[in-house]
Protein backbone atom coordinates (compact mmCIF):
# COMPACT_ATOMS: atom_id res chain seq x y z
CA UNK A 1 0.00 0.00 0.00
CA UNK A 2 1.37 3.37 -1.06
CA UNK A 3 0.64 6.46 1.01
CA UNK A 4 1.58 10.05 0.45
CA UNK A 5 1.78 12.82 2.99
CA UNK A 6 0.98 16.25 1.65
CA UNK A 7 1.72 19.35 3.65
CA UNK A 8 -0.48 22.27 2.67
CA UNK A 9 0.58 25.67 3.83
CA UNK A 10 -1.70 28.67 3.92
CA UNK A 11 -1.37 30.59 0.70
CA UNK A 12 -3.02 33.83 -0.19
CA UNK A 13 -4.58 34.23 -3.65
CA UNK A 14 -5.48 37.61 -5.11
CA UNK A 15 -7.50 38.38 -8.18
CA UNK A 16 -6.35 41.77 -9.47
CA UNK A 17 -8.25 44.25 -11.62
CA UNK A 18 -5.75 46.53 -13.37
CA UNK A 19 -6.45 49.88 -15.06
CA UNK A 20 -4.06 52.60 -16.15
CA UNK A 21 -2.02 53.91 -19.05
CA UNK A 22 1.26 53.46 -20.90
CA UNK A 23 3.69 56.13 -21.98
CA UNK A 24 5.55 54.47 -24.84
CA UNK A 25 8.05 54.87 -27.62
CA UNK A 26 9.49 52.58 -30.27
CA UNK A 27 13.27 52.34 -30.32
CA UNK A 28 14.68 52.24 -33.84
CA UNK A 29 11.99 54.31 -35.59
CA UNK A 30 13.92 57.59 -35.23
CA UNK A 31 11.23 59.10 -33.00
CA UNK A 32 12.27 59.91 -29.47
CA UNK A 33 10.54 60.33 -26.14
CA UNK A 34 7.68 58.60 -24.38
CA UNK A 35 5.09 60.63 -26.33
CA UNK A 36 2.47 57.96 -27.14
CA UNK A 37 -0.13 57.46 -24.42
CA UNK A 38 -2.21 54.29 -24.44
CA UNK A 39 -4.68 52.34 -22.34
CA UNK A 40 -3.54 49.47 -20.14
CA UNK A 41 -6.03 47.20 -18.35
CA UNK A 42 -6.87 43.64 -17.50
CA UNK A 43 -6.84 40.93 -14.87
CA UNK A 44 -4.11 39.03 -13.05
CA UNK A 45 -3.91 36.44 -10.31
CA UNK A 46 -1.18 36.54 -7.68
CA UNK A 47 -0.16 33.87 -5.19
CA UNK A 48 1.84 34.77 -2.10
CA UNK A 49 4.28 32.00 -1.27
CA UNK A 50 5.94 33.63 1.70
CA UNK A 51 5.65 36.91 3.54
CA UNK A 52 8.09 38.55 1.12
CA UNK A 53 7.41 36.78 -2.22
CA UNK A 54 4.45 36.58 -4.57
CA UNK A 55 4.02 35.30 -8.13
CA UNK A 56 1.67 36.91 -10.64
CA UNK A 57 0.28 36.21 -14.11
CA UNK A 58 -2.76 37.21 -16.14
CA UNK A 59 -4.10 38.87 -19.29
CA UNK A 60 -3.61 42.60 -19.92
CA UNK A 61 -4.62 44.77 -22.88
CA UNK A 62 -1.76 47.16 -23.68
CA UNK A 63 -1.82 49.95 -26.28
CA UNK A 64 1.71 50.99 -27.32
CA UNK A 65 3.46 52.88 -30.08
CA UNK A 66 5.15 56.17 -30.81
CA UNK A 67 4.37 59.65 -32.05
CA UNK A 68 6.52 62.35 -33.65
CA UNK A 69 5.13 65.85 -33.14
CA UNK A 70 6.87 69.06 -34.17
CA UNK A 71 5.30 72.53 -33.91
CA UNK A 72 1.94 70.94 -33.07
CA UNK A 73 1.93 68.83 -36.26
CA UNK A 74 1.98 65.02 -36.11
CA UNK A 75 4.49 63.62 -38.62
CA UNK A 76 4.21 59.96 -37.78
CA UNK A 77 2.11 57.96 -35.36
CA UNK A 78 2.30 54.24 -34.66
CA UNK A 79 -0.25 52.41 -32.53
CA UNK A 80 0.00 48.74 -31.55
CA UNK A 81 -2.60 46.81 -29.53
CA UNK A 82 -1.25 43.82 -27.63
CA UNK A 83 -2.61 41.19 -25.27
CA UNK A 84 0.12 40.81 -22.67
CA UNK A 85 0.69 37.71 -20.51
CA UNK A 86 3.08 38.69 -17.72
CA UNK A 87 4.89 36.20 -15.46
CA UNK A 88 6.14 38.25 -12.52
CA UNK A 89 7.93 37.86 -9.21
CA UNK A 90 7.05 40.50 -6.59
CA UNK A 91 9.57 40.96 -3.76
CA UNK A 92 8.58 42.86 -0.64
CA UNK A 93 11.42 45.10 0.57
CA UNK A 94 9.60 47.49 2.94
CA UNK A 95 6.28 47.37 4.73
CA UNK A 96 4.12 48.33 1.71
CA UNK A 97 6.70 48.43 -1.08
CA UNK A 98 7.49 45.73 -3.63
CA UNK A 99 10.00 45.34 -6.46
CA UNK A 100 8.70 43.50 -9.51
CA UNK A 101 10.76 41.57 -12.06
CA UNK A 102 9.75 39.17 -14.79
CA UNK A 103 8.94 38.52 -18.41
CA UNK A 104 5.87 39.03 -20.55
CA UNK A 105 4.66 37.41 -23.74
CA UNK A 106 2.78 39.82 -26.01
CA UNK A 107 0.47 38.91 -28.91
CA UNK A 108 -0.10 41.69 -31.44
CA UNK A 109 -3.85 42.13 -32.00
CA UNK A 110 -3.70 45.10 -34.39
CA UNK A 111 -1.37 47.81 -35.64
CA UNK A 112 -1.87 51.20 -37.28
CA UNK A 113 0.80 53.44 -38.80
CA UNK A 114 -0.16 56.95 -39.92
CA UNK A 115 2.32 59.15 -41.80
CA UNK A 116 2.43 62.94 -42.32
CA UNK A 117 0.25 62.77 -45.44
CA UNK A 118 -2.55 61.04 -43.54
CA UNK A 119 -1.88 57.68 -45.17
CA UNK A 120 -2.89 54.87 -42.81
CA UNK A 121 -1.45 51.38 -42.93
CA UNK A 122 -3.42 48.93 -40.79
CA UNK A 123 -1.98 45.60 -39.64
CA UNK A 124 1.33 46.14 -41.39
CA UNK A 125 2.98 43.04 -42.79
CA UNK A 126 6.45 44.03 -41.54
CA UNK A 127 5.26 43.89 -37.90
CA UNK A 128 5.94 40.68 -36.00
CA UNK A 129 2.88 39.01 -34.46
CA UNK A 130 4.60 38.30 -31.14
CA UNK A 131 6.85 40.12 -28.70
CA UNK A 132 8.58 39.22 -25.44
CA UNK A 133 9.49 41.83 -22.84
CA UNK A 134 11.67 42.15 -19.80
CA UNK A 135 9.57 43.73 -17.03
CA UNK A 136 10.77 45.63 -13.95
CA UNK A 137 8.84 47.84 -11.60
CA UNK A 138 7.77 49.08 -8.21
CA UNK A 139 4.43 48.87 -6.49
CA UNK A 140 3.01 50.45 -3.35
CA UNK A 141 0.08 48.98 -1.41
CA UNK A 142 -2.59 51.29 -0.01
CA UNK A 143 -4.96 49.88 2.60
CA UNK A 144 -5.43 46.16 1.98
CA UNK A 145 -7.00 46.25 -1.44
CA UNK A 146 -5.37 48.98 -3.56
CA UNK A 147 -1.97 49.27 -5.23
CA UNK A 148 -0.24 51.79 -7.45
CA UNK A 149 2.30 50.33 -9.89
CA UNK A 150 4.98 51.74 -12.15
CA UNK A 151 6.44 49.22 -14.58
CA UNK A 152 9.05 49.39 -17.33
CA UNK A 153 8.84 46.98 -20.29
CA UNK A 154 11.46 46.54 -23.01
CA UNK A 155 11.37 44.19 -26.01
CA UNK A 156 13.83 41.31 -25.95
CA UNK A 157 13.46 40.78 -29.72
CA UNK A 158 12.67 43.30 -32.43
CA UNK A 159 8.99 43.86 -33.24
CA UNK A 160 9.67 44.99 -36.83
CA UNK A 161 12.33 45.72 -39.39
CA UNK A 162 11.38 48.70 -41.55
CA UNK A 163 12.32 49.41 -45.18
CA UNK A 164 15.55 51.12 -44.01
CA UNK A 165 16.67 47.97 -42.13
CA UNK A 166 16.08 49.59 -38.74
CA UNK A 167 15.00 47.21 -35.98
CA UNK A 168 12.08 48.40 -33.83
CA UNK A 169 11.60 47.54 -30.15
CA UNK A 170 8.79 48.41 -27.73
CA UNK A 171 9.89 50.60 -24.84
CA UNK A 172 7.24 51.67 -22.33
CA UNK A 173 6.41 52.91 -18.88
CA UNK A 174 3.15 51.67 -17.37
CA UNK A 175 1.22 53.46 -14.62
CA UNK A 176 -1.64 51.46 -13.11
CA UNK A 177 -4.03 51.25 -10.20
CA UNK A 178 -4.84 47.76 -8.98
CA UNK A 179 -7.91 46.61 -7.04
CA UNK A 180 -7.05 43.39 -5.19
CA UNK A 181 -9.71 40.76 -4.49
CA UNK A 182 -8.35 38.41 -1.80
CA UNK A 183 -8.98 34.68 -1.46
CA UNK A 184 -7.44 32.44 1.17
CA UNK A 185 -6.67 28.73 0.90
Amino acid sequence: MLTTNIIVSAQSFNGNIILGFNASQVDGDEQQGFKKAGLKGGFTVSVRDEETLSYESGLIFSNRGAKKVENGYTYLKTSFNYIEVPVLLNIKFLDRYYATIGLSYNALMSSRITDATGYVEKNSTFMRDHDANIVAGLKVSFANSLEFRVTYNYSIFCIAEDQNSRFWRNNLLGFTLVKKLSFRN
